[in-house]
């Protein structure tokens, strides 16, 4: 656990996109300490699925030139950052935040079956009691070994009222392939999270994407692709 002692709270975030992931952690670290007047205590990584085999190095790399032993994230299909989208290419979205008066737990949560059924294991010990009044939870996990839907159940159950965000790893092909990050270590299965309390934690549903332009009704598709609107192609319409 570690509390600051910064009396400011501060959050920078940037998007780095380079095939070399050296450059990438470089560029994006020294943009967020470029918006920092602190060193970060908390830091959230998303790296593109292509640079998911270099990720223990990315992690390493990312704790030493942070300064911070709490980083966590996770293997994705596509990036944001800064107003920008980023698919198909290579590249590193990092959230950096220096926290004061809170308290950062950061764990590894494991699925396990037991004789009574499936249960969520790797919690620290000074969480199996009662959780403070303003914890939240942040939650990393992987879509192949970790059911985000137990864990959400037991949540609403054993500790009501606790918000819990995050999402899951994507761009993966085959389980094994997507990578967690936990301070140094990237780990291929379960889920990494961070509770936080000491400061009070606002959660925001945002909707993605807006309509523009006409309406068109889909008269052609196969599976999840569009193939007609209006009854003409759908590549020809604008």
């Amino acid at each position: 656990m570690t509390a600051p002692t910064s009396n400011v709270p501060q959050f920078a975030s940037a998007l780095a996109v380079d095939g070399d992931w050296q450059q990438c952690v470089d560029s994006a670290v020294a943009e967020v300490h470029s918006r920092l007047s602190g060193g970060a205590n908390v830091a959230f990584a998303f790296i593109s699925a292509q640079l998911g085999r270099h990720a223990d190095a990315i992690a390493a790399r990312l704790v030493e030139q942070l300064g911070t032993e709490l980083v966590i994230g996770c293997t994705a299909e596509s990036l944001l950052g800064v107003g920008r989208e980023v698919e198909f290419e290579p590249g590193i979205s990092l959230l950096a935040g220096v926290l004061p008066a809170a308290t950062l737990t950061p764990m590894h949560l494991m699925f396990e079956r037991t004789p009574d059924g499936g249960s969520i294991v790797g919690w620290p010990d000074e969480l199996i009691e009662a959780w403070p009044d303003d914890a939240a939870l942040i939650v990393l996990g992987d879509p192949y070994t970790f059911p985000a839907d137990l864990l959400l159940e037991r949540l609403n159950v054993d500790r009501p009222g606790v918000p819990v965000v995050g999402g899951m790893a994507s761009g993966a092909a085959r389980p094994g392939d997507s990578r967690l990050i936990l301070g140094r270590n990237s780990l291929a299965e379960g889920a990494v999270a961070v509770l936080i309390h000491g400061i009070k934690s606002h959660t925001v549903v945002s909707q993605g994407c807006r309509p523009i332009g006409r309406h068109f009704v889909i008269t052609k598709a196969e599976r999840n692709v569009i193939q007609e609107l209006g009854g003409k192609p759908a590549a020809c319409r604008s």
